[in-house]
């Protein structure tokens, strides 16, 4: 409670979550052999902007696809995600804090929506992990609109590729 009370402040520009020990490492077991991945950030009704990550654990940069596209790994980050996990033994918790590094690409609710993704994608044992795998394994089988499916959102209205 201490540490979200800690982050709740708006004008810090950060969000924080807390996740067990055991979910942190199924994270980075997935990071470590499938470090990238993309997620859209929602803007409105069928507007959304996709974001690239790239794990470096304890690090989680995140940068809008244009960027990346225009700059590849000089990319600025426009979200960092910090893994804090000096509680790991005692507590069997991680802490985790994500800056919003450009306050004009990300608000709160987008960043906290990026972190919760990241997480939830890269430690799901089921669909959600395995798109992460296909991103980065077999790339040309990557299906973003059945991504954007996964998470709720009707891609039928999409242009098709």
């Amino acid at each position: 409670d201490i540490w979200m009370v800690y982050h709740a402040d708006p004008a810090k520009n950060r969000v924080a979550t807390v996740v067990p020990a055991h979910k942190y490492d199924v994270f980075c077991e997935t990071a470590a052999l499938t470090p990238m991945f993309v997620l859209p950030v929602f803007r409105g009704p069928n507007s959304f902007e996709t974001f690239a990550l790239q794990c470096q654990t304890p690090l989680v940069l995140f940068t809008s696809l244009e960027e990346f596209k225009h700059h590849g790994s000089a990319a600025t980050p426009h979200f960092v995600m910090t893994h804090y996990t000096e509680l790991v033994q005692s507590h069997k918790i991680v802490l985790v804090r994500g800056d919003i590094i450009q306050p004009h690409a990300l608000d709160m609710i987008q960043a906290m929506s990026l972190m919760l993704n990241a997480h939830e994608y890269f430690t799901d044992f089921g669909a959600k992990r395995e798109f992460v795998h296909i991103f980065n394994n077999r790339p040309n089988e990557f299906d973003f609109k059945k991504l954007l499916d996964s998470m709720g959102h009707d891609s039928s209205r999409l242009p098709r590729e």
